[in-house]
């Protein structure tokens, strides 16, 4: 039997997926104790990864040069968007403080280095034994409602960029759209 083989494109909004993974992994930390830390972590990292796709995502569609800005900092990529669309983010107050705050958190996690931390270690419930240490910054924001606080946020910073570019609808409907053309014969 030959096999047909049909082409075609398709569309891949990565932006999109990211934001699944980052839901997900705020619900199940929202849901348990345990391995919530990593949870919080993932959905945090997955967080910022989308903010920063749809900032790419919408800035090609911009600007046609955008290549230029393709390897700047998420904050500049922020602002070269917002002085497209002729409206200036506002970052000493929500959304946007919470996109300092990511972002901040994602660079300590993808350059993390180990950390000698001074402090005074916090007691355990009677029930446990031992003590909890002193926690690093990006330890102290992997915790449920600062990842629930972000991740509004960064939903917050897409949907308001999304209007404000002229587009209709949810940016996150859409997950991939294609076309397949005519067979092309056997294999």
């Amino acid at each position: 039997m030959a096999k047909v083989m049909t082409v075609g494109r398709n569309t891949v909004n990565t932006y999109t997926y990211l934001k699944s993974a980052a839901e997900l992994n705020l619900k199940i930390a929202e849901k348990t104790e345990d391995g919530q830390l990593y949870y919080c972590m993932s959905s945090l990292m997955f967080s910022a990864f989308t903010l920063e796709a749809y900032l790419n995502h919408i800035g090609s569609e911009l600007l046609p040069s955008w290549q230029d800005v393709d390897r700047t900092s998420p904050r500049n990529k922020l602002n070269a968007v917002c002085s497209l669309l002729q409206f200036p983010p506002d970052f000493s107050k929500e959304p946007y403080q919470s996109f300092v705050r990511i972002f901040k958190l994602r660079n300590t996690l993808a350059h993390g280095r180990t950390e000698n931390i001074k402090g005074v270690w916090k007691k355990r419930i009677p029930q446990i034994n031992g003590a909890i240490p002193p926690e690093s910054f990006w330890q102290k924001e992997c915790v449920p409602d600062v990842a629930r606080r972000i991740y509004d946020a960064m939903l917050k910073i897409i949907r308001e960029i999304h209007v404000k570019a002229g587009k209709k609808g949810d940016p996150f409907a859409i997950m991939s759209h294609g076309i397949a053309v005519e067979p092309v014969g056997p294999n």
